[in-house]
């Protein structure tokens, strides 16, 4: 089984774990795009907050949460990942790429 192979397999259970952050509110204000290759997150505009987040600080905060949860989950399944932000012209957090770029050897005691 190839990396590709392996990653892309497991793109719904990181995509799964990913989706259990904390958010503001519990609005969960984040879009994932998925490939074999990468997952890449991005906030939804449509569950912002205007009058008690204005400045959209716990929007970037909640999809920074939903990002760092995509890749612990990567790391427990052994699957190591090199982040990359994504500028973009539609949004105010500018969202970010989850690429797969090798294994991790788990270690047990």
């Amino acid at each position: 089984m190839t990396l590709s192979q392996t990653f892309g397999s497991n793109v719904t259970t990181l995509v799964g774990e990913a989706i259990l952050s904390p958010s503001s509110h519990n609005t969960q204000p984040w879009r994932f795009r998925t490939s074999d290759t990468a997952i890449d997150v991005f906030a939804d505009r449509t569950r912002a907050l205007p009058v008690n987040d204005p400045e959209d600080r716990e929007l970037t905060i909640s999809c920074g949460c939903a990002l760092f949860n995509l890749r612990a989950a990567a790391a427990a399944h052994g699957l190591g990942v090199t982040v990359t932000l994504l500028p973009s012209a539609r949004s105010t957090w500018v969202g970010a790429s989850a690429r797969k770029t090798g294994s991790w050897r788990r270690h047990h005691p």
